[in-house]
């Protein structure tokens, strides 16, 4: 059986819409729409709501408006919420714009910015010793700037010249392996703090008082 002549000129994101309006009896259709529909707005609405909740709670309730009552914040939550979906929406319509294979490769690519570091963070909090604070912010500010470069060459932002040829699928794993090495060796030049590591990491499990050497 050959397949649709008129799948060959839809896109990756369009094919799945198609076959749900074209193939599915009605009723299953509906039911397919809401629960993609649901889907979307579960994970949404969990965005949000830790967006304005973040917010207030570190930023708006400890330093700009502080000692208010319950009700104001959650107004002000509410606000901040409303702001978040304005700009999410915004983001989406941009982004749709971009040209690329599939919105997914491209949402790998510029997720990887703002989550792209939590593996190598995990795995230097429990496999080393020298890591500290500071150590961290030096590997993850390079390993941002890093991915910021990589995502614009990506999307064609920055000349061809000046790009690295580097593919979606491997801007992630790059971004954490550079803050793993920049991270480390900013913690190898500042004096070993062994404070406060007991049952932490693999060289501390068994000590007691997390004084034992490691990496």
């Amino acid at each position: 059986m050959l397949p649709d002549e008129k799948v060959q000129s839809l896109t990756p994101e369009q094919v799945f819409p198609y076959f749900i309006l074209t193939r599915l009896p009605p009723g299953v259709a509906g039911l397919v729409i809401a629960g993609v529909l649901s889907a979307a707005m579960s994970s949404v609405d969990s965005t949000l709501n830790a967006i304005s909740t973040v917010t207030i709670v570190d930023i708006v309730k400890p330093y700009l408006v502080k000692g208010r009552s319950d009700r104001l914040y959650l107004t002000l939550a509410r606000g901040i919420a409303a702001v978040a979906a304005l700009l999410m929406i915004g983001l989406a319509i941009v982004f749709s714009r971009i040209p690329t294979h599939t919105i997914n490769e491209l949402d790998w690519a510029i997720g990887s910015i703002f989550a792209g570091c939590i593996m190598g963070v995990f795995m230097l909090g429990f496999f080393t010793t020298r890591v500290d604070y500071a150590a961290a912010l030096v590997g993850m500010t390079m390993a941002v700037l890093l991915n910021i470069y990589l995502v614009l060459g990506v999307v064609g932002w920055i000349p061809p010249s000046l790009a690295t040829p580097v593919h979606k699928f491997w801007i992630g794993p790059l971004v954490n392996v550079v803050f793993m090495v920049v991270a480390y060796g900013a913690g190898c030049l500042r004096p070993r703090k062994l404070d406060q590591l007991a049952g932490l990491t693999i060289w501390t499990m068994e000590n007691g008082n997390g004084d034992s050497p490691g990496p």
